[in-house]
């Protein structure tokens, strides 16, 4: 028998459980949700969640790169705070939404290639250094803001966020694009 044939029937059940583990636990959580609540597994509750975990799926696939590399990202919520803040306080002063949405990318990107820098090539904790990142930017986002929100109204915001094509959310579209490339980069690169 070849070591591939043998290294597949070698592993058994217990691989085959530790490798699908949380998409057994992901199914187990929708049936039960599914039988505790009759509107769970509705169409409408189905597309509303998937609107509401694309941001989350977005931000999770730009931590994978850090950790597979073996370190982490606690600046993470300080630089999507201030970037959100920033995105606002932008478009309020009447930036295309674009416009804004390209700055603050580039913005938020700096702030990560401060924190590659310090980790990669001065070697400092990523613990530390992301940690004193997420500071900082939490401080730059209270400073531009005053410590208080910034609300905007822009239709144009408005009209994407809620919007759809071919019936799916554009967000949820979004966030599918970004997953494939993702995918795409991780596997084909």
């Amino acid at each position: 028998m070849s070591e591939l044939a043998l290294s597949r029937k070698s592993k058994g059940f217990g691989w085959w459980l530790d490798r699908s583990g949380t998409i057994m636990a992901f199914v187990f959580m929708i049936v039960i949700f599914g039988i505790l609540s009759p509107y769970f597994l509705q169409p409408d509750n189905i597309v509303n969640i998937m609107i509401q975990v694309s941001p989350l799926l977005v931000t999770a696939l730009g931590v994978v790169f850090v950790n597979m590399a073996g370190e982490s990202d606690l600046s993470l919520g300080g630089v999507l705070g201030l970037g959100a803040t920033l995105y606002c306080g932008f478009l309020k002063s009447g930036m295309h939404p674009v416009a804004s949405l390209a700055a603050v990318i580039g913005i938020c990107v700096l702030f990560g290639i401060l924190n590659g820098f310090l980790v990669a090539y001065l070697r400092l904790s990523s613990f530390i250094v992301t940690t004193a990142v997420m500071f900082i930017a939490m401080g730059l986002e209270k400073s531009y803001n005053n410590g208080f929100s910034i609300w905007i109204r822009d239709d144009r915001v408005t009209a994407f966020a809620n919007g759809s094509f071919l019936r799916i959310p554009n967000l949820v579209l979004l966030a599918a694009v970004i997953y494939l490339l993702t995918h795409l980069l991780l596997h084909m690169t």
